[in-house]
């Protein structure tokens, strides 16, 4: 009965948003100039949005730049919010967004607008669209007959040319739109390979941490942000820290904003061997910064292998995780060496002193085509042909 209800509801939903848009494309005149810019994710450009914003801005000046968050939502009712989009939908250019984007799909986007998707990940890593149908958190038949998930895109944008299949398969389109010409969000680590820069402002600003191996955890967010309680990542931060202590180290933990709410986790941490940022650093900045890399099923560490930099992957609850969402790649095999879903096996790693990097080299060569720091400048060729 619930889902019966949620249905319909999404049906009513759908019925009013083709009005607007339909609305919106006779009231208004069409914007040959107009480039919107969506974030259904963040209250402000990042990642691959903000550094296409920043070249796009640099070459074509003269162009009407719109940009649209999840800040501007919280700012007035949804009805008028959504009359908004649908108002920007209709009348720009170019649409570019970088995740899933519920009113796109509600309706049949004018053919004069170009569509670009250029997702938030940097690699084949979890399933995600129509590749988790039949996994707990997919979708289910009935929502896609009236919701055609991930339709209306008219270019996606990936890394390698083995994305493509996956991608295709994700989004349900024609593969010839899906174009391996790099993400945004790796121009500047392409550029910095070798630059320390970063790491020399971090350290002028935080001395306490001078002379030791920064070490970044960075663990994917697991749940829903509607859940009642924030997930608590399963690495215990309390016992880890004499041994950080006694071999020189330092954790850096970069945490979901999900995860930021749990002020329990980080209490009574020694600020001179852990160092939690609180959106004080870009997740790119903290790469740069960073020695090396904890994560897990996050698509972060194909952007850390670009600086071919020791990664390990923290995989304690795998069984579990698989069966929920899945994988496009066997994560076992990513990184074969440095695979734990042991703590102890992890902790052992972290003190090591003798961290390999031929695997993370491998994974770089695979997962990215170019290797030029140029991508921004491949897009905006190929949206604005």
């Amino acid at each position: 009965m619930k889902s019966k209800l949620k249905l319909l509801i999404t049906i009513m939903l759908k019925v009013t948003s083709i009005v607007i848009y339909r609305l919106m494309c006779i009231l208004f005149a069409f914007k040959k100039n107009r480039v919107v810019f969506m974030t259904p994710r963040h209250s402000e450009l990042k990642d691959n949005l903000y550094y296409l914003y920043k070249e796009i801005v640099a070459e074509k000046p003269d162009l009407e730049y719109v940009i649209l968050t999840t800040e501007n939502r919280k700012l007035v009712k949804p009805i008028r919010q959504l009359m908004k989009e649908y108002y920007y939908l209709a009348t720009s250019k170019i649409f570019i967004l970088d995740d899933y984007y519920l009113p796109l799909y509600f309706i049949r986007v004018r053919k004069e607008t170009k569509v670009v998707q250029l997702w938030h990940a940097s690699g084949p890593l979890k399933r995600v669209g129509y590749s988790l149908r039949g996994h707990p958190d997919g979708p289910n038949e009935s929502y896609i007959k009236v919701v055609p998930i991930h339709s209306n895109y008219d270019v996606v944008v990936v890394n390698s040319d083995s994305e493509i299949d996956y991608y295709e398969e994700a989004f349900g389109m024609d593969r010839k739109k899906i174009h391996a010409i790099g993400s945004p969000r790796t121009d500047i680590l392409f550029a910095n390979v070798h630059d320390i820069t970063k790491k020399h402002q971090f350290l002028t600003k935080h001395p306490q941490f001078e002379n030791k191996e920064l070490i970044l955890y960075a663990p994917t967010f697991r749940g829903k942000s509607t859940d009642p309680a924030p997930y608590i990542p399963q690495l215990d931060i309390q016992k880890l820290v004499p041994h950080l202590r006694a071999k020189n180290k330092v954790l850096l933990l970069n945490l979901h904003p999900y995860m930021n709410e749990n002020e329990e986790y980080m209490k009574n941490i020694d600020a001179n061997t852990v160092f939690w940022n609180r959106n004080e650093y870009t997740i790119e900045e903290l790469l740069m910064i960073s020695d090396a890399l904890i994560s897990d099923y996050s698509s972060v560490i194909y952007d850390f292998a670009i600086l071919e930099k020791p990664i390990a992957l923290f995989c304690y609850d795998y069984e579990k995780y698989n069966k929920q969402r899945g994988f496009y790649v066997d994560i076992k095999q990513l990184l074969p060496a440095t695979y734990f879903e042991k703590e102890s096996e992890l902790v052992d790693w972290i003190i090591s002193d003798d961290k390999d990097t031929a695997e993370v080299r491998r994974l770089k060569e695979k997962n990215f085509k170019y290797q030029d720091g140029q991508s921004s400048k491949r897009i905006i060729q190929s949206i604005f042909q």
